[in-house]
């Protein structure tokens, strides 16, 4: 691999791209196209923790002078191989560590003769894995009762996932066994009813492993925080930072309705009595796979606490690591369900500080110009969930609050 400086401060880059195999194959062999690259832009996640994943995607702009990135160009030295859905990947380096910043399949190549025809840019478009998901038709396919995460290993296994592209968690949640599988369901759409079902989170991360996360995940694994954003000595600076203090994330009554049962609803009548009922059905255009009356409502009442009263929420924060280059490998290290704290000092002289978990992570890079990470946010609770049989986690009332 050869890296490529983007200036003082800046980590170092390297982005290849498969030409010669199919996206199907085991085998890589990657084409360093990092000479010819301008700039890039990487997007993946979700905007907040109530919402759906979205298919990561990336945006790169390349130099095309030589006509090595036309797949018409016969004398190219990548034809004919310059094709959609070859593999791509963008790397980068800090202090002799490599990072995973992006892996995915190009959509498009995108040819471009701006100034008069006097330049030559092609502009590619890729997205990671999920994007795929839902060429797999399960149609036919049948799958037992079983947990949230056994459901998901057999569908990524019905799908041809290798064992080597999965990183699949414990669930929590045993789901209804599925019948014989109608024509037109995707993969991607039975994998995100299982997340909701489960309350836990699907995503492909930065090195293209496809991940399933069981609720009580982040609890386990993610209770420290990997660093601290703010206006301080040492800690992780930012270009931007916003709030939000309103009712677009409240709600006073959350259904749910088990698969094959009723409606289970959790409210909170001061909460309505202070800013009316606010409601929100959990997966409304999806399907609910849990048919426990216990734990329908369990879920509802989750939500429900989460979410029913007002608070100084931080929903993005765009960091920035040239102006503290101790804090690079923080930023290069962020990933979806990483833990990061707020410590931000108002003009005033007020404070706004918790910690939070990443939801979503998009990177904005120009070459020898500047790199920006924007992290959306989502609250972490101020007390690990209580979860039975775990040592760490299982001092209900003193240091954790209820889960399910």
């Amino acid at each position: 691999m050869t890296f490529v400086s983007l200036g003082p401060m800046l980590p170092t880059v390297e982005i290849s791209v498969d030409f010669a195999n199919d996206p199907t194959s085991s085998t890589r062999t990657w084409v360093d196209v990092t000479p010819y690259v301008r700039e890039f832009a990487t997007g993946r996640g979700r905007r907040d923790a109530l919402s759906r994943i979205d298919t990561g995607t990336l945006a790169l702009t390349l130099q095309n002078q030589d006509g090595r990135f036309d797949p018409t160009n016969t004398t190219g030295p990548y034809y004919p191989n310059v094709l959609p859905m070859r593999r791509i990947r963008v790397l980068a380096q800090w202090d002799g560590v490599t990072y995973n910043v992006f892996h995915g399949f190009v959509e498009d190549w995108t040819l471009s003769f701006p100034d008069m025809g006097k330049n030559a840019l092609v502009y590619v478009t890729a997205v990671d894995a999920l994007a795929i998901l839902p060429s797999f038709d399960l149609v036919g396919q049948s799958y037992a009762a079983q947990l949230s995460s056994a459901r998901g290993s057999a569908v990524c296994d019905t799908c041809g996932f290798l064992s080597t592209d999965l990183a699949i968690n414990t669930g929590q949640s045993t789901l209804v066994a599925s019948g014989t599988i109608a024509a037109d369901s995707d993969a991607l759409s039975h994998l995100l009813d299982i997340q909701a079902s489960e309350n836990g989170l699907l995503f492909a991360d930065a090195g293209g492993t496809l991940v399933f996360q069981g609720r009580h995940y982040r609890a386990q694994n993610k209770s420290a925080s990997a660093g601290t954003i703010g206006t301080g000595a040492g800690l992780i600076g930012y270009q931007d930072i916003r709030t939000s203090y309103g009712v677009s994330d409240m709600f006073t009554a959350v259904s749910v309705t088990a698969n094959g049962g009723t409606a289970e609803t959790a409210t909170d009548a001061a909460g309505t009595a202070s800013y009316f009922k606010r409601s929100l059905t959990w997966l409304t255009g999806g399907s609910y796979l849990v048919s426990s009356q216990s734990e329908t409502l369990n879920a509802a009442q989750h939500v429900l606490g989460l979410y029913s009263a007002p608070a100084l929420r931080v929903p993005e924060v765009a960091v920035v690591g040239a102006g503290g280059t101790a804090n690079w490998a923080t930023i290069l290290g962020f990933d979806v369900s990483s833990r990061a704290t707020i410590a931000h000092v108002t003009p005033a002289g007020g404070t706004i500080t918790g910690d939070k978990h990443v939801e979503g992570i998009g990177h904005r890079v120009t070459f020898e110009r500047d790199w920006e990470t924007a992290l959306q946010l989502s609250d972490a609770p101020s007390q690990a969930v209580w979860i039975v049989g775990d040592a760490s986690n299982s001092l209900a009332g003193q240091t954790t609050v209820a889960g399910y």
